[in-house]
Order: C-alpha cells, then structure tokens, then sequence
C-alpha cells in the first residue's frame, strides 16, 4: 500500500512538474522496493525515466526505459515493455536519433493485439506522428493521428493528437487549419482541468 500511494505521489508532483519532489518519492520508493519485485522495480526504472525525460537529460531517460525492459518477462506484462518503448522513441527523437526511434516504434507496434481498442490506436498514433514530423514527413503524421481523432478518443488523447496535429498542419504551411487544430487542444485541457474535481489541481 505504502508503494502504491508512493506511485500516485509520483504521478501528481511529475505532472505538476515538482520535478524535486518527485524525486524525492522516486528515492523513497527505492529504498522500500525489494530486487526480488520485477513489477516494482520496472515502475522505479519507469518513472525514473518520466523524470529524466522532464529534466531534459534524454540520455538518462533511455537508460532507465533500456532497464525497465532487460528486467524479466515473469511480473510484467506486454503493456509494460509497449510503454517503456514508446517513451523511449520520444526519448531518441528528442536526441535526433531517428533510426533508435523507428526501431523502438517499431518494437511497440509488434507488441500490440491483433484488435487494439481505441486508447492503444491512440498511441500507436501518437507516436507515429511524432516521429514522422522529426522525419520531415507532415503528410505521414496528419494521417496518422486524423484515424483516432475520427473515432472519439478520450480527452487525455485529445489533446495530444491535434498538438501533433498542429504540428504536422503547420509544418505543411496551412496555418488556419494548425491554429484551429492547437484550438481545439488547448480547449481540450481546459475542460479536462474544470472537470477536475480537487480545485487545488485546477
């Protein structure tokens, strides 16, 4: 229990980004996480590399997704390993390394069911078109994330698609439609912060 309510500490100060106070949750977890719990050692190497990510010290980053993978397959499952390596092509696309990130795309895809539910299309998606735009190919990460946003997506998903939405209009030069699409994200997070039911956190 303890664990877990270190995890949803976590979670609340790296999205509001204390990025110190998270790694002081980070470190707490670590000293009560035993080496024998894969599960609770992959979630120290996953948020470790959150953190990172946030600090910017992309390098940092990929090492802990590299090790949240290397941990054994017993206690985690397929939606473990598609995480990490999602994260991880954000990682290599920060760091201009366009072949890690295809690859490890790559790697996340094949990890999918042969049906994925919409959330996992979401992703998919997502990633695809973040890693088309890197590739100078807006035409690619339009298409991409255009499919889940057809199909309704929860709102978490919303508002990243049309950023990259956004993204992949503006790099095309159809300025109107980019602004409308980094419109609609921005309402999106808004009305996904008025829905918050702890007024602190709005």
């Amino acid at each position: 229990m303890r664990r877990g309510s270190l995890g949803g500490l976590f979670s609340l100060l790296d999205e509001i980004g204390d990025q110190r106070g998270a790694a002081a949750v980070l470190e707490e977890a670590r000293e009560i996480t035993p080496p024998d719990d894969v599960q609770g050692r992959y979630y120290l190497y996953f948020n470790e590399g959150l953190l990172r990510f946030h600090e910017q010290r992309f390098e940092l980053a990929r090492l802990a997704y590299r090790q949240a993978l290397a941990l054994p397959d017993a206690g985690k499952t397929a939606d473990f390993d598609r995480a990490a390596l999602y994260n991880l092509v954000e990682s290599d696309v920060a760091l201009g390394e366009l072949d890690a990130a295809a690859r490890d795309l790559s790697a996340a895809v094949a990890k999918l069911p042969a049906e994925p539910p919409l959330h996992m299309r979401c992703a998919r998606a997502f990633f695809t078109g973040l890693l088309a735009r890197a590739q100078r190919d807006p035409t690619r990460a339009e298409a991409a994330v255009r499919e889940p946003l057809a199909a309704s997506p929860p709102a978490d998903w919303v508002w990243q698609l049309e950023h990259v939405l956004g993204g992949a209009l503006e790099d095309q030069g159809r300025r109107d439609e980019a602004i409308a699409a980094y419109r609609r994200a921005i309402a999106t997070v808004e009305q996904m912060r008025r829905d918050l039911a702890i007024d602190v956190l709005q």
